[in-house]
């Protein structure tokens, strides 16, 4: 089943940099899709409860928080959203939080690499 054949997508992303979030957010305007973005880590587990999403698009780094925590919460969460990762970072550290996401039963389905395309998100949503 594609993410869009859904009545209402619902799409957290996580990233510490307003532009990426905002972005998103962009692209993803027309669409059937709902989209709650977070800056601050602290935010993370409230929001996953309270927002229910069915995809998320979460960055490696936030301040005082890494990729490998966001995936611990939401992995104690039970969280079956489809993940995919964000990172401008190595490939090795997007390597280590997929295969960590897989360890811990996460639905953890792709990568985002910065800079990142309008079709990457299209893509990814298969919207």
């Amino acid at each position: 089943m594609e993410l869009t054949d859904k009545q209402s997508l619902k799409l957290l992303v996580i990233d510490d940099d307003e532009r990426v979030t905002e972005f998103i957010e962009h692209v993803v305007e027309g669409y059937d899709i709902s989209v709650l973005s977070i800056n601050d880590s602290k935010l993370v587990e409230s929001s996953c409860k309270s927002f229910e999403p069915d995809a998320i698009f979460m960055g490696l780094a936030l301040p005082g928080f890494c990729g490998a925590n966001v995936l611990h919460y939401l992995s104690v969460l039970e969280c079956k959203a489809k993940i995919y990762l964000i990172s401008g970072q190595d490939q090795m550290a997007l390597d280590s939080c997929q295969a960590l996401g897989q360890r811990l039963d996460l639905n953890t389905v792709g990568a985002l690499i910065k800079p990142f395309s309008i079709g990457d998100v299209h893509q990814a949503l298969a919207v």
